[in-house]
């Protein structure tokens, strides 16, 4: 069967299962038809409210001399007065290797964070992600952000087609595109996955 099942494990970290292909990560390509400033957008689900301690923990691989930027934004009191504000940006060549981000959320009420990738100056320029998770976010008897490793789904993550100009994609192996974006995912580490 297909859908989605979320429940608590370990370390209060909603986790998700999609029942699907395993080894799946995202990203976008920076080749034709791309150009420059070209940018991505995906969306987290809306999520109610998070513990103090949150965190927003990810990877990302960000290879080629024609890379553009990489923006995390947190979008606040999504139902009443929007406002948004930037968690991290990112640009350039960050080298051939899956990095991570640790970035500090603590307590919030009606978000949902938003990820973009924008092309930079040439094909050579694969922006990726893999492994996202909210930690240490779990609030007494709410409901809590989750994790996404892409390898069954898109977890409930919306590629957001209103505003950007081209979709992220989800992919196992390497990028086609010569000397950039990973050649295997960051979850399983080997190009048989996603």
């Amino acid at each position: 069967s297909s859908g989605i099942n979320a429940e608590y494990g370990d370390q209060d970290r909603l986790q998700f299962t999609w029942h699907g292909k395993p080894g799946t990560y995202m990203y976008v390509e920076a080749s034709s038809p791309r150009k420059p400033g070209d940018k991505a957008t995906i969306s987290s689900p809306r999520v109610p409210m998070s513990g103090s301690r949150c965190e927003l923990e990810f990877w990302y691989h960000m290879l080629g001399d024609g890379v553009g930027m990489l923006l995390v934004n947190m979008e606040e009191n999504i139902n009443y007065y929007p406002t948004t504000r930037n968690l991290l940006t990112l640009t350039g060549n960050q080298g051939d290797k899956w990095q991570q981000a640790k970035l500090p959320i603590g307590f919030r009420e009606d978000f949902r964070f938003t990820i973009i990738a924008t092309v930079g100056n040439s094909y050579e320029g694969d922006i990726a992600l893999d492994d996202i998770k909210m930690v240490n976010c779990k609030p007494s008897e709410s409901e809590s952000p989750g994790e996404c490793t892409f390898d069954k789904g898109m977890c409930g993550f919306v590629d957001d087609t209103n505003f950007d100009d081209f979709d992220w994609l989800r992919n196992s192996g390497g990028t086609p595109s010569y000397w950039t974006g990973p050649t295997r995912d960051h979850t399983r580490g080997n190009n048989t996955g996603y």
